[in-house]
């Protein structure tokens, strides 16, 4: 039969009955054969199974803490940063003593808020012209809002949990394609005076929607 084995099988068969000789060898002999020198042929014989069996378990250990570092940073990439005032923004890259945070005055990172008390929607979004400056977009003409009322995250953006303050009304305008408000909103933190910040993890609900 071996003749007709693929010469990988064929090795394999071998070295199964090599294995199996030995160890009916050694079972046979065992009591005229020192304790030593079985043991030595034993660790001999076993020692590359052994081998496999440290390389495997260490790479799945290193795969399962893998794993579990992935899943922190994206853990971590959800937080959102804060001061006692207001909103500051996200967490954007996150490494191994530092944090990258994506403030909310990111033309890149608009933040879907609502106005306090009155319940009306729109998405914030910094802009620089005619000048720099964070607009409440996608007020309809209809909507009363007023100046001095306080802006909030409306935790329709996935990443931000409700009703964060993110800043206060203080000028009100009709956008230039004359369909909707032109609303500017000044932040609610100090943004250019910030000396400490705090993280505080998003909801597990707005982190199961990734």
């Amino acid at each position: 039969m071996g003749g007709f084995l693929p010469p990988a099988e064929r090795r394999s068969s071998a070295l199964v009955g090599v294995y199996a000789a030995l160890s009916l060898l050694l079972l046979i002999t065992g009591d005229r054969v020192p304790q030593t020198t079985l043991r030595g042929i034993g660790a001999w014989i076993f020692s590359p199974f052994d081998r496999v069996v440290l390389v495997v378990d260490r790479a799945s250990a290193a795969w399962r803490e893998n794993q579990r570092l992935h899943q922190r940073v994206a853990e971590l990439e959800f937080d959102v940063v804060v001061t006692h005032e207001g909103l500051v923004g996200r967490i954007g890259e996150s490494y191994t003593m530092l944090s990258r945070v994506i403030l909310l005055t990111d033309a890149n990172a608009p933040i879907a808020c609502e106005v306090e008390s009155v319940g009306v929607m729109g998405i914030l979004h910094y802009v620089t012209t005619p000048y720099p400056r964070l607009v409440l977009a996608g007020v309809p003409l209809a909507d009363t809002v007023h100046i001095g009322q306080r802006v909030l995250t409306s935790g329709l953006s996935r990443r931000y949990p409700r009703s964060l303050p993110v800043g206060q009304i203080v000028r009100l305008g009709v956008d230039p394609s004359g369909l909707s408000q032109d609303i500017e909103v000044s932040p609610a933190a100090r943004l250019s005076h910030l000396r400490h910040a705090f993280v505080i993890p998003a909801p597990d609900s707005l982190r199961e929607r990734r």
